[in-house]
């Protein structure tokens, strides 16, 4: 049994005894980064702008801070790192950390968001020197939390892909999903399942099979090619983690994006309406020739298995 399987299952039994709500889940995520499980503190947004006295940019959108020096990569591929830490080591840990992303020149984006007793504090940078540098920063000279196992990591921080939805928000909807069909079909919850779940999910997603069925993951409302692209990424990573979050994996995978140019492989979602009409105008054309009963039927198959074969 691989590490963090214990903890993995422990977190799956948590959440089968909450309700199934994308909110309680994602507290639960970040609330489970704590080590200090008694020592809640219901923090307020006020509280950290009056900590927040040095020269950044800063606003509130919801329960976030956004900060940002001379970062103009908001729309390429970038790598986001999230570190953890309670109220008390805040001040130090922040103003620390602004200091050295200013001594050693790099351009970030990033925000500040504050969940209970914990704030994550998560940085965008633009390529993997910048990445190591703000890892081993944070290793050694931060207070923070010790990222768990549920979250692709490098030591106390937690890896992703900058984009629309992140890697917690992504695993929170896989999380939910998983314990809704455990519990529909009132069956037992193991981390073995989920393990599988995902890669069902990814081998779906890669191969463009029942795509409809992600559709309710994009509440953000973005341009489709963009939501599967994401989601493809960001389950790959989920993926990458189950097998002890290599960081070397990490620096191939984020190489690999980068270097891919080409055309969007999910750019024809984007045009439903055109397909729309294209596929009403070939189901009559097969009802006319072939008649409802087999029309139904090769439609059927053709959502299954994505074979053009049954509507050509």
């Amino acid at each position: 049994m691989k590490e963090g399987t214990n903890y993995f299952f422990d977190f799956l039994s948590k959440i089968s005894n909450i309700s199934l709500d994308f909110n309680n889940i994602y507290d639960l995520l970040i609330s489970s980064m704590s080590t200090e499980k008694d020592n809640k503190k219901n923090i307020k947004i006020q509280d950290i702008f009056e900590i927040l006295s040095f020269d950044i940019n800063k606003k509130i959108e919801n329960k976030c801070i956004l900060f940002f020096h001379d970062f103009d990569n908001c729309n390429e591929k970038n790598i986001e790192l999230s570190f953890f830490c309670n109220y008390e080591n805040f001040k130090e840990n922040i103003e620390n950390f602004i200091k050295f992303l200013y001594k050693k020149k790099i351009k970030y984006c990033g925000r500040i968001s504050i969940h209970e007793s914990i704030i994550c504090i998560c940085i965008s940078v633009s390529n993997i020197d910048d990445a190591l540098k703000i890892i081993n920063f944070v290793d050694n000279k931060l207070n923070v939390y010790k990222v768990n196992s549920l979250l692709f990591s490098y030591n106390n921080v937690a890896l992703s892909i900058s984009n629309y939805y992140s890697y917690l928000e992504i695993l929170t909807i896989y999380l939910m999903k998983f314990i809704e069909s455990k519990k529909r079909m009132n069956e037992e919850i193991y981390f073995d399942d989920f393990r599988k779940y995902i890669l069902d999910m990814s081998v779906k997603i890669n191969n463009q099979v029942d795509m409809s069925n992600f559709l309710d993951f994009n509440t953000k409302n973005i341009e489709l090619s963009k939501f599967y692209t994401n989601l493809e990424e960001i389950t790959n990573l989920i993926i990458f983690s189950f097998n002890g979050s290599n960081f070397d994996d990490f620096k191939s995978y984020f190489y690999k994006l980068i270097k891919n140019k080409k055309k969007n492989k999910y750019s024809s979602y984007d045009n439903l309406d055109d397909c729309y009409d294209l596929f009403k105008e070939l189901v009559e054309s097969m009802y006319s020739i072939h008649g409802r009963d087999i029309t139904k039927n090769n439609i059927k198959k053709y959502m299954v298995s994505s074979n053009g074969d049954y509507i050509t």
